[in-house]
C-alpha cells in the first residue's frame, strides 16, 4: 500500500546537512525538486533502514503510529502552510485506505479487530486488577504475621 504524506512537520537543521544530502541524491541520479522532498526521502531511506536492521519497529497503521508518538509526548504532526485541515485530511484518508485493505473480503473485519483489541485490553486490564488485588493481599498477610497474637480485637456490627 502507498502511503500517504499524512504527517507534516518543520525542521530546522544546517544548510551543509542539506546540500550534503542533496549532493548525494544527485549523484544517484534522483535531484530533490524542494526542501521537502530532500528531507522526506532522506527520513525514509534512513527509517527503511533502521526498520531493516532490526534497529526500529515497523508501523503497519497510521493510528498505531499516532498513538506511539503521542506516548512520547509528540502529539499528532500537522501542517499549518496550506490551511489547519490539510493534515488532518491527509491523514483520514490514509486511514481509510488502510482500513479497506485490511478489511478486503470482509466488511466488518474493521469493527471485529476493534472489538477483539477491546476484549484483549479488558482482559489485560482485568489481569493487572487482579495481581494487584493479590500482591495487597500477600502484603497485609506479611505484615498480619510481624503482629503479636491477641493485639489485634475484632468489631462486631
Amino acid at each position: 500500500m502507498v502511503d500517504t504524506n499524512d504527517a507534516a512537520i518543520q525542521v530546522r537543521c544546517s544548510r551543509k546537512t542539506l546540500a550534503s544530502l542533496a549532493a548525494w541524491f544527485c549523484d544517484g541520479g534522483d535531484r530533490p525538486r524542494s526542501y521537502g522532498e530532500l528531507v522526506r526521502n532522506a527520513m525514509e531511506i534512513l527509517g527503511d533502514l533502521l526498520i531493516d536492521k532490526g534497529l526500529a519497529p515497523r508501523f503497519e497503521s497510521s493510528l498505531e503510529a499516532t498513538k506511539a508518538l503521542e506516548a512520547i509526548g509528540l502529539g499528532s504532526p500537522t501542517i499549518r502552510a496550506k490551511g489547519k485541515e490539510f493534515g488532518k485530511r491527509n491523514y483520514f484518508e490514509q486511514l481509510k485506505k488502510e482500513e479497506l485493505v485490511i478489511s478486503q473480503g470482509d466488511p466488518f473485519a474493521g469493527a471485529k479487530r476493534r472489538t477483539k483489541q477491546s476484549r484483549e485490553e479488558i482482559e489485560k486490564e482485568i489481569e493487572l486488577a487482579t495481581k494487584a488485588l493479590l500482591d495487597r493481599d500477600s502484603e497485609v498477610k506479611k505484615a498480619l504475621e510481624g503482629v503479636p497474637e491477641g493485639s489485634i480485637i475484632e468489631e462486631e456490627e
